[in-house]
């Protein structure tokens, strides 16, 4: 059973060759565990569902991030590393003034930390070599290779589980993985190939390697590259897309099944547009759901909340939150009038801070309005119901009044400058302010994806050192933009995603 197995991905299909090593495994040990190693979730689903329709029992399918987590995370005061909490140790390594000043140092903007964890997800692909030689270049890419060297000392636990694997000094951690088939679908990332490298030499694991056939490689033959890309030329994204929706229709009508085609993009800004022109033409859609949090009515609601705050309580501030989030007041649990509070506060002059602007023009205008109203009525310079509308208007400044002077209160302080007390803030406003729909309580929702990465900003209070109220919002702003909520029914229609993917 110990080795490698290569195969051509268009002779044979990996299923097929996992079931039949599955069969081997049963034959000799029953129903012991086997853990399948795969790149990514989604080929973990697909490769589940396949596998499932001739029975699956104890098998477990995890990527080399998940085996390392499950082996040495709990060598680690911080609980599984997760994308914010490798965000905060890049954070940290920026901070580090020992190191330079050229690309961190005491103030580091969320825009500099994004950055830096894009470069040093590219990094992880290099060896030491490879980062020795860049390090020789110039003092900035020695500033930037040293930070990245003290960010995957903090991150990194698959060097930790690959000793482990290596050392046999926790033998019932490994044991419990039962046989182990690693599928090599795409080039293993260095910091991650001493962990693959250790499971692949374990008793008993089987490495399945997905390798090209040379003729499909050759360049010699342009017949078979030409069948296999065909450039197209568009005069734009538009058309381009459309395109893709009628190549997508021929095939169905030659009797080629939707789960059985793909359309895959770098650009993440396909996403919606190809997905969206798929459902327009009634063709079902698979894969990550690429949606931003921030384009959702609950990231707007965060986003102009922090404005809000940012801003003093600029009226623009205040009646953008009101027009584009679903915002209730949480006296009565209402919905608020978000036009009828434009056009009052627009008339009476409002502009920003709630001591100068706010209270005291709100209040001469529920005063003069009901005051203008009578004298008009007296003088029967108005209709019959001027009185009637005139207080109508000043009930609802006055409401405006209050709702804005309760929100006011609820400004951060010092007490924000902690995860813990930034998550409990916001978590309070949320559940106080946010508006949510009765029908908006699958675990799929927008509202439950705010509450998770709440919950995961939280989580971040274990790393590093005390981070600022500025910092954690900064972090939350870069979350929303994030384009991941999950997956939209596997397999049932043409997958939709990046290439990465």
């Amino acid at each position: 059973m110990t080795g490698r197995t290569e195969f051509a991905g268009r002779n044979e299909r990996i299923d097929r060759v996992l079931r039949r090593l599955i069969d081997e495994i049963r034959k000799d040990r029953g129903l012991d565990r086997i853990t399948i190693v795969t790149p990514t979730n989604q080929a973990s689903f697909y490769i589940r569902r396949s596998l499932a329709k001739e029975g699956l029992f104890n098998v477990d399918f995890k990527r080399l991030e998940d085996i390392a987590e499950t082996l040495a995370g709990r060598e680690f005061e911080q609980p599984l590393l997760h994308d914010l909490q490798a965000s905060e140790f890049v954070f940290e390594a920026a901070r580090d003034s020992s190191l330079g000043m050229k690309l961190g140092g005491a103030n580091v903007s969320p825009q500099l930390q994004s950055a830096l964890h894009s470069t040093f997800r590219e990094l992880e692909m290099l060896g030491d070599e490879q980062l020795d030689q860049l390090q020789d270049q110039s003092d900035v890419q020695r500033e930037l290779v040293n930070r990245f060297r003290k960010y995957r000392r903090g991150a990194l636990v698959a060097e930790k589980a690959a000793a482990l694997v290596s050392s046999g000094s926790h033998p019932n951690r490994v044991a419990a993985l039962g046989t182990v088939l690693l599928v090599e679908a795409a080039i293993v990332a260095p910091v991650q190939r001493p962990l693959f490298d250790a499971l692949a030499n374990m008793p008993d694991s089987v490495t399945i390697s997905i390798v090209d056939s040379d003729e499909e490689n050759d360049p010699a033959n342009p017949t078979i590259l030409t069948g296999r890309l065909k450039p197209i030329a568009v005069p734009d994204v538009a058309e381009e897309v459309r395109g893709v929706v009628r190549d997508i229709v021929a095939q169905a009508r030659s009797g080629e099944g939707f789960p059985r085609m793909a359309v895959v993009f770098e650009d993440d800004s396909y996403s919606s547009r190809i997905a969206e022109a798929l459902e327009l033409a009634g063709i079902p859609v698979s894969g990550p759901d690429r949606t931003a949090l921030s384009d959702a009515p609950e990231g707007l609601f965060v986003s102009g909340l922090l404005d809000i705050f940012d801003g003093d309580f600029s009226r623009l501030d205040f009646t953008a939150w009101l027009a584009g989030a679903p915002v209730k007041d949480p006296v009565n649990d209402k919905s608020v009038p978000s036009a009828r509070w434009d056009a009052i506060s627009r008339t009476a002059g409002v502009t920003e801070s709630v001591t100068n602007s706010w209270i005291p023009r709100l209040d001469r205008f529920s005063k003069n309005i009901v005051r203008h109203a009578k004298r008009s009525d007296q003088l029967d310079e108005g209709n019959a119901n001027v009185v009637e509308a005139a207080l109508s208007d000043a009930d609802y400044a006055i409401w405006l009044k209050e709702f804005v002077v309760g929100l006011s209160q609820r400004k951060p302080t010092d007490e924000e400058n902690s995860w813990s007390g930034f998550a409990k803030w916001l978590r309070s406003l949320v559940s106080d302010y946010l508006l949510v729909s009765t029908a908006d309580e699958s675990p799929k929702s927008q509202s439950s994806r705010l509450t998770t990465l709440i919950d995961r900003l939280e989580s971040l209070e274990t790393t590093g050192s005390v981070p600022t109220f500025d910092h954690c919002a900064g972090v939350l702003l870069e979350q929303l933009e994030k384009r991941s909520a999950g997956l939209r029914s596997l397999g049932s229609g043409v997958y939709v995603g990046p290439v990465w993917t």
